[in-house]
């Protein structure tokens, strides 16, 4: 499984993207309990990243670094771990906290929709 030194790399690897990526979130959740605030940023950065493959990357290869991410993702699931830090920090906050995975799957399926709808109607 996993233990307290790796959960604390998580959790400040974890820190370092939310106050990077989203600096006014980042303070804002420092109203949180400790334990929320911790896990709140494992979450954030777990969907930061496919976020700015899709939004704010340059690259031509945005499906297919996005695709990655999410066999990762499948993988980890399945494996019960993962060597990505940021995945295997959501895969510890979702077994913790009795998450359901459909929640960050159906956030990849609407990021993958993002690299070919540009524009919806509501």
């Amino acid at each position: 499984m996993h233990n307290r030194t790796e959960e604390k790399e998580i959790i400040n690897h974890a820190r370092k993207i939310t106050k990077h990526f989203g600096t006014s979130y980042y303070f804002a959740t420092w109203f949180f309990p400790k334990t929320i605030r911790e896990y709140a940023w494992i979450m954030y950065s777990f969907y930061r990243h496919p976020d700015e493959l899709v939004d704010n990357s340059s690259k031509d290869n945005e499906e297919q670094e996005l695709s990655v991410w999410m066999k990762e993702w499948e993988s980890a699931k399945k494996e019960g771990k993962s060597d990505n830090i940021v995945i295997q920090g959501a895969l510890i906050t979702h077994t913790k906290y009795d998450i359901p995975f459909s929640y960050s799957d159906t956030f990849l399926e609407a990021m993958k929709m993002d690299l070919s709808i540009k524009r919806y109607d509501t």
